[in-house]
């Protein structure tokens, strides 16, 4: 991963793909930066299909708002907190100068999401 003096050159840069995922997330969720969490937003297993679906646009619009020469895989995994375990493992086989691997975990009330981004340089 690059730091910001390569980002003209199509260097993967962790930090604005961060920022993609985590903009998505307080779309969806309509949260704002400061604001307490609404404790009357909990899980729902009938709209996690419907969140999963927007998360995924909204992170993809976010990431090609960037205007960078990548392909992204986008994934979203969203489970209700209820104490137990869950381990998620990413690989890929890429070239470490250009591409790389973000995943960011957010926990809203009972709510877990991950979201995943594989980005690969053109």
């Amino acid at each position: 991963m690059a730091d910001d003096g390569g980002a003209d050159k199509g260097e993967y840069i962790g930090e604005e793909v961060a920022k993609a995922i985590d903009d998505g997330i307080n779309s969806v969720f309509q949260l704002k930066e400061g604001d307490n969490i609404p404790a009357t937003l909990l899980y729902s297993k009938e709209k996690v299909i419907s969140w999963s679906n927007q998360l995924l646009d909204y992170t993809n619009r976010n990431l090609s708002k960037l205007d960078k020469p990548f392909k992204y895989c986008v994934s979203c995994i969203i489970q209700q907190n209820n104490d137990s375990k869950f381990t998620v493992a990413l690989g890929a086989s890429f070239d470490t100068n250009t591409d790389g691997i973000c995943s960011a975990q957010r926990e809203i009330n009972d709510i877990v999401i991950i979201i995943s981004v594989f980005a690969m340089l053109i």
